[in-house]
């Protein structure tokens, strides 16, 4: 806080003292007062105080002074400093001088000589109170101003906050009415605050502001899937995320007139800043799609399970089949190879009687034949004989016979 001071002019030094004498003693120390001779005197003494950071509250000047008035003074200390308070002293001004200063330096009182003691000093304190007074409120005014200032901008902040608020609020409301799943939001108490256009879909239904929390079920429609009972409260997922638990499940059931529509729900609470829960938020989907994917993927699954059955079923059969097969074509081999070995011994037999019937009938005609079937009979002979003790064993014992006789 800088210090105050007062600032007295005159040519007589006479004057000064007795100013000084009754300044003092009715203000005590509790201002500066600085006596000066003479106007450009009073002028250097003002630099220096506001050099020394003072406050010149009040100067006290004659009017009749050599080189530089009164009036002229004045002018020029308000034209320094318009918040100094001027007060003229003097016996000899004219009404154009003061009406002078009183226009241009906007002089504060104007005290005849020989002043009285009393008004003098009264019109001292009142002058330094009112300058208190305006320099009060020229510092409240500045703080006003200043606060005024700090109010606007946080007011042109706050402004930017809402609209950017606002806008975050519609994008947030654009994402979603674009989700393609429905989004119920309520408040700590489970009073539907939010739900999206796929939720109103799914529900067929809107915002109840009336609805409770322990009624969500029933105002929902909201069943436990295949079932015609009331989906159960301790398992909602919405109640259960205000309890603070992110939770999902698939058995739920929303009842429409016309339809019932399976759903797979999540539920996830939101805190506030203290971690209270704030709001219980819930995305739900309509999976009728997938339960129909499902059922017939059982089906499928089911008839796989038939079709592998029947097929392990005939794969058995074959097997016995190829099993029975194999027997019957190593039989039919074993008898196929049995009656070739028969036909080959029956068409040497067949040579050999040829042979025979032959050498029978040479044996009629001249010698001169013998001699050309002999080595080539016995030969025959040796062979077949060989050949018929290889294969007495295989032939039929009725051919054989027929053979021998």
């Amino acid at each position: 806080m800088n210090r105050t001071a007062i600032i007295c002019v005159d040519d007589e030094q006479t004057i000064l003292d007795s100013l000084k004498i009754e300044l003092e003693t009715s203000l005590g120390d509790n201002y500066l007062i600085e006596m000066t001779q003479g106007g450009e005197e009073a002028l250097e003494v003002f630099e220096e105080l506001v050099e020394d950071d003072y406050e010149v509250a009040l100067v006290i000047s004659d009017y009749i002074m050599p080189n530089l008035k009164g009036d002229e003074l004045l002018k020029r200390i308000h034209t320094i400093s318009p918040k100094t308070l001027k007060i003229m002293l003097t016996g000899q001004a004219d009404l154009e001088a003061v009406g002078n200063v009183i226009n241009y330096a906007k002089l504060y009182r104007y005290i005849p000589k020989p002043w009285q003691a009393d008004d003098l000093r009264i019109t001292v304190k009142e002058a330094l109170y009112s300058y208190s007074q305006d320099k009060a409120l020229a510092e409240k005014n500045a703080q006003l101003q200043t606060m005024n200032q700090a109010l606007e901008k946080s007011n042109r902040e706050q402004a930017d906050l809402i609209s950017q608020l606002h806008e975050n609020e519609n994008r947030l409301r654009q994402f979603l009415e674009a989700m393609p799943v429905g989004v119920c939001v309520t408040d700590a108490k489970g009073k539907p605050y939010l739900i999206n256009k796929a939720g109103q879909q799914i529900s067929d239904r809107a915002i109840i502001e009336s609805a409770k929390k322990s009624q969500l079920q029933d105002t929902y429609q909201i069943y436990l899937a295949g079932t015609e009972q009331l989906y159960p409260k301790a398992q909602n997922p919405i109640l259960r995320a205000l309890q603070g638990e992110s939770v999902a499940v698939d058995d739920m059931e929303i009842r429409q007139r016309d339809k019932m529509i399976p759903v797979e729900a999540w539920g996830t609470p939101i805190y506030d800043q203290e971690r209270n829960v704030a709001y219980a938020i819930a995305a739900f989907q309509d999976i009728t799609e997938r339960k129909r994917a499902e059922a017939e993927r059982e089906r499928l699954l089911a008839e796989l399970s038939q079709l592998n059955q029947d097929l392990q079923q005939a794969n058995g059969q074959l097997e016995d089949y190829s099993h029975n097969l194999e027997e019957k074509v190593e039989q039919r081999t074993v008898e196929l190879k049995a009656a070739q070995q028969q036909i080959v011994v029956q068409e040497k037999l067949a040579s050999l009687g040829a042979l025979t019937a032959g050498i029978a009938h040479e044996l009629r005609n001249p010698l001169n034949f013998v001699n050309n079937y002999a080595e080539g009979s016995v030969e025959l002979v040796e062979e077949a004989i060989e050949e018929l003790d290889n294969q007495s064993e295989h032939l039929d014992p009725d051919a054989l016979d027929y053979l021998k006789e």
